[in-house]
């Protein structure tokens, strides 16, 4: 059984308290009132779905049973459902460099969590099981929002 090290430990400790930063920002809000909060609402959710949909797509894949959550359909339910004056924005939201900037940022976050976790001789369902259960959870409460703030709209 490998030791680990007050170093291994504090790098294990220190992903974990970025993970529940992450998720602890993209997870506040609870009713949107201004075009703002409008897009954060709409920011966080489509972090969220994509960050599930490349979890489903890694290595990690096999332990999701939420199958078939893709960016593509998130925006699509997005745009059908934001009120017109927003749309313009949205899709030049979607359109720009920033955006696929901010989304390409996800593959980097899952490779680098497996890769951290590996080092710190931490297996794979560990780790998977992990990230399952921090995505899943931050995706559920990202729809929840996103919904609420499209609906009364």
């Amino acid at each position: 059984m490998p030791q680990f090290g007050l170093q291994k430990v504090m790098k294990i400790k220190t992903l974990l308290i970025l993970l529940t930063f992450f998720v602890s920002v993209i997870s506040s809000g609870t009713q949107a009132e201004t075009k703002f909060d409008i897009g954060l609402a709409i920011g966080g959710y489509l972090t969220a779905t994509d960050l599930l949909e490349k979890f489903n797509d890694s290595e990690c894949g096999y332990i999701n049973k939420r199958k078939g959550i893709t960016l593509l359909n998130a925006i699509r339910k997005t745009y059908s459902k934001l009120p017109e004056e927003l749309n313009v924005e949205f899709k030049s939201l979607i359109e720009s460099e920033h955006f696929e900037k901010k989304m390409s940022e996800n593959d980097t976050f899952i490779i680098e969590f497996l890769i951290a976790g590996k080092k710190d001789n931490l297996d794979k369902n560990t780790l998977c099981g992990m990230l399952s259960s921090i995505l899943t959870g931050m995706y559920s409460k990202q729809v929840q929002l996103i919904e609420s703030v499209l609906d009364e709209n």
